[in-house]
């Protein structure tokens, strides 16, 4: 639990480094490695890809039938982006028989921890913030852990003092190691809709990092009519055609409640989901995808199309 002293300095570290290092999202470091993108990396996607709406969201309720979107309330949403990223592509993964059905859903503080103390090299006693780049050099070089019991560490529930307190000091050296096996191979940087459209399409589900709009309002198709917009991090785990032309992706924000009313489009989804989306126009998603922080992940070399239309969870009848 944070102390008296702890949340001075935190508040003394915020006025020193701005609003945006005390928020859920600041922007990646400027001496940031070359990142590789993913126009150049899944061109067999992007020219193999049929223009067809689809959800991967369909996984993640096969895997996990009460999945709950919850409350984050701490300001790491980039941990819970990239959380929701694995929690649907794990079981996309697993139809693809390329690992085993997962047991557990992700540990947004151990990416949280991993992105903010290991990857900036230093404990750091500001306010919660990550990138999109920094949670993506967590994923591939220090894994995640899961919602389960370690030895001296219960992570079956999210508790927000726990994401704030690893934010500052790291993983507990106790369970570091564990989180290694779970490792994402490669990271990419998506900065196009089409190259965005492709991964989806192909079963790999996109983080949308930076300053980001999402829905408060669907229109009759969907598609949002309203937003909010700011420094965030959401997924995309969804896109939409009409007549052969994207038009949308589905942002889902999760960790923010219950956000967005109004119909939920051509396809199919839970209540749970329906809450905490929407479908998101290309032209506001596109300047997003070009400043370079949002990144999908391979774990297994080749980016290989996975089956996507094998679903059928129950709540499909």
């Amino acid at each position: 639990m944070p102390t008296r002293k702890s949340r001075f300095l935190a508040s003394i570290y915020a006025k020193r480094h701005g609003r945006d290092r005390n928020f859920g999202y600041c922007a990646p470091p400027t001496d940031r490695p070359a990142v590789r993108i993913a126009d150049n990396v899944v061109e067999h996607l992007i020219a193999d890809d049929p223009p067809e709406t689809l959800g991967l969201w369909p996984a993640l309720f096969q895997a996990w039938p009460q999945w709950n979107y919850g409350h984050q309330g701490t300001g790491d949403c980039v941990s819970w982006d990239h959380a929701h990223l694995l929690d649907v592509v794990l079981p996309i993964l697993a139809n693809a028989r390329e690992i085993g059905p997962p047991t557990h859903r992700v540990a947004t503080e151990s990416i949280y921890g991993f992105g903010r103390v290991e990857v900036r090299g230093r404990p750091d006693y500001g306010g919660p913030g990550m990138s999109g780049y920094q949670a993506a050099e967590a994923l591939t070089g220090w894994g995640y852990l899961l919602r389960r019991q370690y030895v001296g560490h219960d992570l079956r529930r999210y508790n927000g003092p726990r994401a704030i307190q690893w934010g500052r000091t790291g993983v507990p050296n106790s369970i570091e190691r564990q989180a290694a096996q779970y490792k994402a191979r490669k990271k990419i940087a998506v900065t196009t809709p089409e190259a965005c459209a492709a991964l989806v399409g192909a079963g790999y589900p996109v983080s949308y990092c930076g300053y980001t709009y999402w829905g408060r309002t669907r229109g009759r198709d969907g598609i949002a009519t309203r937003f909010s917009s700011g420094w965030h991090a959401m997924t995309l785990t969804g896109r939409m055609y009409k007549s052969g032309r994207l038009v949308a992706f589905w942002v889902a924000n999760t960790g923010h409640g219950d956000h967005c009313s109004g119909p939920t489009g051509p396809l199919p989804m839970p209540a749970a989901y329906a809450a905490c989306g929407s479908w998101v126009p290309v032209d506001k998603v596109a300047p997003v995808l070009a400043r370079g922080d949002c990144f999908a992940f391979d774990h297994f070399g080749g980016w290989p199309r996975l089956p996507v239309e094998s679903f059928a969870p129950d709540w499909l009848g």
